[in-house]
């Protein structure tokens, strides 16, 4: 009974330690299995898990180098995260992780180094070996932590089980070092840094994107919002995409011009408007007031957007983008700028200033921010980590380019790039708020901005705004005309024309064959003050004796009280109709170029072809291709306007109606035809929905109505022949979808909003009518 008595007993205990040993089991390998299967992977790693910052080390490997240091229990788990400068793969250095927990333990380490703090855990993670860990006394732990390496990330993370240690364990403290695989020389440390210590100041950094909806007609739209084979890598690139990866990872960007008027009319086109003002309303989306143009024609500018941004649901904004002069800044108002110098935000007196990325109107290269893969830049993630331990604490780091040709446009880019940014908590991303209340310097203009306008316009090495003596008479006399001509419903629609045209043909670039081509288009200018001065007091003139587009030879007007014409006397061109109906002038004929100019390829770019530099401009009504011989005034009576060219044996005959106007020609104009843009009411634009409003009507082969809801119809009749009609409503049915590389767009997909373009062949002998009802 005795030996039974000790067998049952020795039996027992056995079962008791075999019990212990599967209770211990789970703990000692780190994984709660229960847990494991019911609970969801831990939350994302926060500001208040992140426990310290690690300077850089120039002489350090940048796949060893130590940056931050996070620690944090969630559930059964302690979970230690540590960042690299930059990973280049999932072996690319050696790691060792000292815990301490408890008084006593060890200095020793199984590299060239000893420890300035006893440790009574060290964990070895070997790039070609299996992670152990060894306890003081030298023997190997029965713990097997979970090993997460991220190279994308440049992170590793090391969980294991948090109730194997001692109930303080929210005192434990962590060293971590850092060695090129299987080498013994220590490459980087960082630690001591406790379970409870408080988060460093993060890395302030703003995203400031510019030219982020160029939308001059739907092609260009389409693409700068989902567009194909296109940006740096020719892939997916858009505004579109950007926007969406930054309200995924909820990180804000700065979209300096979206809101001037002629994107917002893109976007509203495209159905792009949902999307935008969801990100906004959500905090992820800081769009500022933009003022488009040469700095003399920023207030107009302005004041064009202040109503866009109230019409389009977009609130009011204390911040703003524009080549300002800064005789013409607010106090109270928050303004970006281009600066060389280190990156701060500024205050002077009651304006706030915020420097541009260095990209900003730069005519040299400069380094790139992120490469084919998404990845930062290892010179961008210096400057974070710089900026976050710099005493400074006006310091900030601007990110951000021309989004056109920026990786930051393209989808797989997009999301990759701020998912760094939202993983790496101890970086954090100005939102609206901070535009307005981060801590600034503050100083006197002269000492940042040593320029008579925010952009240094004038003080570039070269010219990047309109500078010969032609383009600012022009531009002079357009303030003069805008400041004495009032805003009336008669005036509205083309002061809105003459301000968004002056805004287009001047407004900054460092393309110098860009801005050689707008100046060949600068008597649009002269065109529409002509046209708004009428609309202010209509009258009736008849005369051919006005140079209104600065070319030096004298343009012909037609006006009377309700219909006003200019018509160039050299090529017997119609350059400008306008008519009133309902006490409203309303622009119906004009040059292309008032809505965009520079969309052709610029190899066919030729400046000595005048009014046809850009063969993508219709520069008005106009016989194409035209006659080598100019034309001859020949007679003006009545309203009308006859114009002859004896050696061609042909004429023109211009005549003002009461609601339009005819043109009449004689003679025979084989293998032309003539061209007819009709930009009815452009400033519809300007509103919600405006798409919505302009609709086509092909009554018969010589007989087209043009309409626009609320404004009235223009009716085009001819005497023979067809009319053939393409206008940007061809494009619709396709905008609100991604654009499709392998669609054969129709015509009409390429023409500027809002124009639709008549095309008359052969018309010999023929009569034209355009009326409006």
């Amino acid at each position: 009974m005795k030996v039974l008595h000790d067998s049952s007993g020795a039996i027992l205990r056995r079962v008791l330690a075999s019990l212990l040993t599967l209770a211990w089991l789970p703990l000692a390998i780190g994984i709660d299995m229960l847990a494991r299967n019911t609970t969801p992977p831990p939350p994302q790693w926060r500001y208040t898990d992140v426990r310290q910052l690690d300077p850089i080390d120039i002489e350090t490997p940048p796949q060893c180098d130590f940056i931050a240091a996070y620690a944090r229990t969630y559930r059964a788990d302690l979970e230690i995260r540590l960042d690299f400068l930059d990973s280049q793969s999932q072996t690319n250095c050696d790691l060792y992780l000292a815990m301490d927990w408890h008084p006593g333990g060890s200095f020793v380490l199984p590299v060239q180094a000893i420890s300035p703090r006893a440790w009574d855990a060290l964990f070895i993670i070997q790039a070609n070996h299996k992670p152990i860990v060894i306890w003081p006394s030298g023997e190997l732990a029965p713990l097997k932590p979970l090993i997460l390496r991220d190279p994308q990330q440049d992170t590793w993370t090391i969980r294991l089980n948090r109730y194997l240690f001692s109930d303080s364990q929210h005192q434990a403290t962590f060293i971590a070092w850092s060695t090129l695989p299987g080498q013994d020389l220590i490459a980087d440390s960082i630690g001591p840094f406790a379970l409870s210590a408080s988060p460093p100041p993060p890395a302030p950094v703003a995203l400031v994107f510019w030219d982020t909806l160029p939308a001059a007609t739907p092609a260009q739209t389409l693409r700068r919002w989902d567009g194909a084979h296109t940006g740096p890598f020719g892939r997916r690139h858009g505004l579109r995409h950007l926007i969406e990866a930054a309200s995924y990872y909820r990180i804000p960007i700065i979209l300096t011009d979206l809101l001037q008027p002629t994107s917002l009319a893109g976007l509203d086109a495209i159905g792009g408007l949902k999307v935008v003002q969801g990100a906004y309303r959500q905090g992820m989306l800081i769009l500022p007031t933009p003022a488009i143009g040469a700095p003399p024609i920023t207030p107009w500018s302005y004041s064009l957007a202040q109503d866009s941004r109230t019409k389009f649901d977009f609130g009011a904004s204390t911040v703003n983008f524009g080549a300002f002069s800064v005789s013409n800044l607010s106090p109270g108002q928050t303004y970006f700028f281009r600066y060389k110098g280190s990156p701060h935000i500024f205050q002077v007196n009651q304006t706030r200033l915020i420097p541009l990325p260095t990209s900003f109107l730069s005519s040299q290269p400069v380094d790139p921010q992120i490469d084919s893969t998404g990845d930062f830049t290892l010179s961008v993630k210096q400057a974070l980590i710089i900026s976050a331990l710099s005493p400074d604490k006006t310091d900030v780091v601007i990110l951000g380019e021309s989004l056109p040709e920026s990786p930051w446009g393209d989808r797989s880019i997009a999301f990759t790039a701020l998912a760094y940014l939202a993983n790496h908590p101890w970086i954090h991303v100005l939102n609206a708020n901070d535009l307005q209340f981060f801590p600034a310097q503050k100083v006197a203009f002269e000492a940042v901005l040593p320029c008579a306008d925010l952009w240094c316009t004038e003080a570039s090495s070269i010219p990047i705004a309109p500078v010969d003596a032609d383009w600012q008479a022009q531009l002079k006399a357009t303030i003069e005309t805008l400041e004495q001509t009032p805003v009336t419903s008669r005036t509205e629609a083309l002061r809105t024309g003459l301000i968004l045209t002056t805004a287009l043909l001047s407004h900054p670039t460092t393309d110098t064959a860009l801005q050689t081509l707008r100046g060949q288009y600068q008597g649009e200018l002269g065109y529409l003050r002509e046209a708004l001065i009428w609309a202010w007091h209509p009258t009736d003139l008849q005369t051919c004796e006005r140079d209104l587009d600065a070319d030096h030879r004298p343009e012909c007007i037609l006006s009377s009280t309700t219909a006003f014409a200019i018509i160039d006397p050299q090529d017997g061109r119609l350059a400008h109709l306008s008519l009133i109906q309902s006490g409203r002038a309303i622009p119906i004929v004009a040059s292309s170029a008032q809505l965009a100019v520079g969309l052709s390829d610029p190899s066919l770019w030729n400046p000595q072809n005048d009014l046809w530099a850009d063969p993508g401009v219709i520069p008005g009504a106009v016989i194409s291709p035209p006659l080598e011989i100019p034309y001859q005034v020949a007679t003006m009576d009545s309203y009308c306007l006859t114009l002859t060219n004896p050696p061609n044996r042909v004429a023109e005959r211009y005549c003002l109606q009461p609601k339009g106007l005819t043109l009449e020609l004689r003679g025979v104009f084989s293998h032309r035809q003539i061209w007819l843009p009709l930009v009815v009411s452009p400033e519809q634009r300007l509103t919600p929905h405006w798409v919505q409003r302009y609709y086509l009507s092909h009554i018969a082969p010589n007989h087209v109505v043009w309409a626009v809801l609320g404004q009235g119809f223009v009716e085009i009749k001819i005497s023979q022949g067809d009319i053939e009609v393409t206008s940007f409503t061809d494009a619709l049915p396709w905008l609100g979808q991604p654009e499709d590389p392998n669609r054969d767009y129709p015509a009409g997909h390429y023409l500027p909003f809002p124009l639709a373009l008549l095309t008359i062949k052969d018309p010999t002998n023929l009569l034209l009518e355009i009326i409006l009802h």
